[in-house]
């Protein structure tokens, strides 16, 4: 469903302004949290702008930036879309899949690169002590990184549950 600048605006400065949550904010406008989710953050990159009607053609250069950007910097797609102001977010997936496509010369170049970086899979049997030891640093490494993001996102969520008030 469309909705008009002025119902995007009220719901934001809304939302923006603390006087509810996504979810309060969005059922009293009846909008959905998600796109209220979508026009903050857009709202919050290019201001009243990216409530503007324009007619959107992308350059193919544009395209390009944006899935670069979009993959190297590791944005959602709802980010991303937020960023450079692109109304759906799904236009942003289409252009990734044709990049990966290799429909955009100018990431072609930086797809080649990428496939050329990439080590081949060595087996174990053939490494040297040598590699054998890098091998199992970096796997240590790696292990005790996402030891170390499990705890924190379970610290979050017990954080998040005591600061919750409970119907009880």
């Amino acid at each position: 469903m469309k909705y008009d600048f002025q119902i995007k605006m009220i719901a934001v400065r809304h939302y923006l302004d603390g006087h509810d949550g996504f979810k309060i904010t969005a059922r009293k406008y009846q909008v959905p949290a998600s796109s209220l989710r979508a026009w903050t953050a857009a709202y919050q990159f290019h201001g009243e702008q990216a409530f503007r009607k324009a007619t959107r053609i992308y350059s193919e250069q544009f395209r390009a930036h944006v899935v670069d950007v979009t993959l190297r910097e590791h944005l959602s797609m709802r980010s991303a879309a937020a960023r450079f102001n692109i109304a759906d977010y799904q236009t942003i997936k289409r252009w990734i899949l044709a990049a990966k496509n290799s429909a955009f010369p100018a990431l072609k170049e930086r797809n080649n690169m990428a496939q050329k970086t990439q080590k081949p899979e060595i087996k174990p049997e053939d490494m040297t002590p040598a590699e054998l030891l890098e091998e199992v640093r970096y796997l240590r490494a790696e292990r005790a990184y996402n030891e170390k993001l499990d705890a924190l996102m379970k610290s979050k969520t017990e954080r998040k549950k005591k600061s919750t008030p409970s119907g009880h």
